[in-house]
């Protein structure tokens, strides 16, 4: 017995450090890939204006090395994180002791997504800073930014980042274990080796439609986090409940003086719900297969 828990070691720490690496390089790519999308959404919010404005994409690679570097950080830990907190939560609640099957992939997406959102706030805090500001290198963000602000200045949005997604990683890792375990479970009618040939897509799918589903659901605290980074300068940027509050009062006028329909495109365009519901749901769905 002894001797196998001495050979179960080495394995887990060997998928860590594979997760890692393989995290690592995903995180690179896709940072690559989606950074001039990242910045494109963040300035139609910021500046309400339409995605595809030319003005978002004027510098389409800036901030790409903050980008690469923090997507690196977190897509590497991402998936060995994952693994800790399911492992841990699988010893503490056994499936027999919980009716809900997906109970400890939600708990463990939660907290996975709550310890990146600690570990990188500091860093997004300067690349958001930088978005939109030609010209202007991390280490003189950062020093401005201390200047001004001190040690608030890396912490501002925290507080929304981690519960943005606390939420995001419950809600993918939740509605993936679901959609695999009621959809594509092995015990359905259909040929093995149409099964192995659909695997691929069939995951990408799912992968996809989990994103953009933890997307939607989290676009409130999105904005609202959005919306403290944009406001950093001021004298106190506005909470969750503020910045929900000045959206809501937004769409209702709205609504009053052009109707349901326009109040609705309104409120989808403020919470990036079209583009940033497929960028998610895309980069997810790559994020799994490379």
């Amino acid at each position: 017995m002894a001797s196998r828990e001495k050979n179960a070691s080495p394995s887990a720490d060997e998928r860590y450090s594979k997760g890692f690496l393989v995290g690592m390089v995903v995180g690179v790519s896709l940072a690559g890939l989606f950074n001039p999308v990242d910045q494109a959404l963040y300035l139609m919010i910021l500046h309400r204006r339409p995605f595809l404005s030319r003005a978002n994409f004027a510098n389409p690679w800036e901030g790409l090395s903050q980008a690469v570097f923090i997507r690196t950080l977190s897509g590497g830990m991402f998936y060995p994180l994952f693994d800790v907190w399911n492992g841990a939560l699988s010893k503490l609640f056994p499936p027999t002791i919980l009716a809900v099957p997906a109970f400890t992939s939600i708990a463990a997406g939660q907290l996975t997504g709550l310890t990146n959102a600690i570990l990188m706030n500091p860093m997004n805090a300067v690349k958001y800073q930088m978005w939109g500001k030609p010209m202007q290198s991390m280490r003189n963000t950062s020093q401005q930014m201390w200047k001004e602000h001190g040690g608030k200045a890396f912490t501002t949005g925290m507080g929304v980042t981690a519960l943005r997604d606390a939420i995001f990683g419950g809600v993918y890792a939740g509605a993936r274990r679901t959609i695999n375990d009621r959809l594509l479970s092995p015990a359905r009618s259909c040929a093995a080796a149409t099964e192995r040939r659909h695997t691929g897509l069939q995951a990408a799918v799912v992968d996809m439609s989990a994103g953009a589903m933890a997307t939607a659901i989290s676009s409130p605290l999105n904005y609202a986090r959005n919306m403290k980074f944009a406001n950093l300068h001021t004298q106190e940027p506005p909470g969750i409940k503020a910045a929900l509050a000045q959206l809501g009062g937004e769409v209702l006028a709205r609504h009053r003086c052009e109707g349901p329909f326009m109040a609705a495109s309104y409120l989808q365009q403020r919470l990036g719900l079209g583009w940033g519901a497929v960028r998610v749901g895309v980069g997810m769905g790559l994020g799994q297969q490379l």
